[in-house]
């Protein structure tokens, strides 16, 4: 699976709320072996270019990911739509 991402707030026991917003930065490694299991029905290709886009904005807070199956799902069918229509 892709390293998590979060948006809201958060609270450490006993402690004030805190913003989550960002993803876990991704070492080049773990790139690596993410790009090499394409998931979500992904060609190879698109699916080593999405990682090492994900990737190298981990670094830097991370990308905006919706939240939501209906959400995540609107984009899987954006994204699939794009591909077919580009001849992938």
């Amino acid at each position: 699976t892709m390293p998590t991402t979060g948006t809201g707030t958060g609270r450490a026991p006993g402690g004030p709320p805190l913003p989550v917003v960002g993803m876990v930065p991704v070492a080049a490694e773990q790139a690596e072996r993410l790009a090499a299991r394409p998931q979500f029905g992904l060609p190879a290709g698109p699916w080593a270019h999405l990682t090492a886009l994900a990737a190298e904005a981990s670094h830097g807070g991370g990308l905006f990911w919706w939240h939501g199956w209906e959400q995540s799902a609107t984009a899987l069918h954006t994204v699939r739509r794009a591909l077919w229509e580009a001849g992938l």
